[in-house]
């Protein structure tokens, strides 16, 4: 077992709350109003020359990337930290990803029987669950460069990204003050709430929170991101590869 063994995190809730509260803003308001300037400015609707797709998948990216690097800030200038105390080291990386991918086949059975779950529940209260957006989006889109796009943002950056904020960053601190099991409870819990702020859909929240709490217990039991990132990333190509597979399984046969 090779858990973390720093109980001191230099950085505390205040950063954490500044950074989420950027990544908020720039979520729900500072794309919106970006969006805005770039029509009044060129005299083009960007949702429609380039399309929605890849317009909301961009700046989806946009918003990662610059709170990533307010992140980098906060550790590197303000704490003058390494990028290690986030858990950005190699130290027994192929033992940690094969750690990750065994103990991520027992999860998986339970991320879709708890899917099957409350998709019957809400069936049986008389309610249809719709999909992910995204999941509409990619089965609707037909250009190559922008599923490419998705393909590369959802299986790499997302999952690296996401696991630099949610366990490298928040982790830690939460951590210091509430101790381990409750770090990785707020851990998934804010991993699988920021996912319904951004999609608004309900239906899905307990699978993410499931795979949020599970990439906590990885990193909190290996002391690094490389088997959370793995993991992410198997997630996220394994959906992916369902969907693609159901698009291209559903254009054969004609349906729409």
């Amino acid at each position: 077992m090779n858990t973390l063994t720093v109980n001191v995190c230099p950085w505390n809730l205040r950063d954490i709350a500044k950074v989420f509260g950027f990544f908020l803003f720039m979520m729900l308001v500072g794309s919106p109003l970006m969006l805005k300037l770039i029509d009044s400015i060129f005299r083009v609707n960007a949702l429609e020359y380039f399309g929605s797709t890849s317009v909301i998948i961009f700046f989806s990216m946009l918003t990662n990337i610059l709170t990533c690097l307010y992140v980098c800030m906060i550790v590197r200038v303000k704490y003058k930290q390494p990028f290690s105390t986030l858990g950005l080291q190699s130290a027994n990386w192929a033992k940690n990803i094969l750690l990750g991918f065994g103990r991520y086949l027992t999860i998986l059975p339970i991320i879709i029987l708890t899917g099957i779950f409350v998709d019957f529940v809400a069936r049986y209260l008389g309610v249809t669950p719709n999909p992910q957006e995204i999941t509409i989006k990619i089965l609707q889109e037909s250009s190559s460069f922008v599923l490419a796009f998705t393909v590369f943002f959802g299986t790499l950056g997302a999952p690296f990204i996401e696991e630099f904020l949610f366990r490298g960053f928040l982790q830690p601190a939460v951590r210091c003050i509430y101790g381990k099991s409750n770090a990785i409870i707020a851990s998934g819990f804010i991993f699988a709430l920021v996912h319904l702020i951004g999609d608004q859909n309900i239906y899905v929240f307990f699978q993410i929170l499931i795979l949020g709490i599970f990439l906590a217990y990885l990193f909190e039991y290996t002391g690094s991101l490389v088997a959370p990132i793995g993991v992410h990333i198997t997630h996220n190509s394994l959906t992916l590869g369902y969907l693609f597979l159901y698009k291209h399984s559903s254009l054969s046969l004609g349906l729409s």
